[in-house]
């Protein structure tokens, strides 16, 4: 039986296969098409839990990065391991690895 973040990975992956399907059809002048996809990604928007704020994934990764007592960028790996079961699902990884290699980095 599947698990929570399981579903979590089918859902975010169809809301993705939505927002870019919006940008093809934008760009072939297909604003139907656009339309119709624009509404099946707000359905499937509505069973995705609420993403975190910048502000409390920038809280989130001070924790890790204490936790993990990382101080490189090399130790980007271990700061997000720690992260990723925090934020399942409810934030985007781009910008939580960007905030993590900020925060080594700097």
């Amino acid at each position: 039986m599947p698990s929570e973040a399981d579903e979590l990975v089918v859902i975010k992956r169809e809301r993705k296969r939505q927002s870019e399907a919006i940008e093809i059809y934008e760009k072939g002048g297909r604003a139907d098409l656009a339309d119709k996809a624009r509404y099946e990604e707000a359905l499937i928007v509505s069973y995705l839990p609420a993403e975190l704020s910048e502000a409390e994934l920038i809280d989130l990764v001070g924790e890790a990065i204490a936790q993990t007592g990382a101080s490189t960028i090399k130790d980007m790996g271990k700061v997000m391991g720690a992260l990723m079961p925090r934020v399942a699902g409810r934030a985007d990884n781009k910008l939580l690895s960007e905030l993590v290699r900020g925060r080594l980095a700097g």
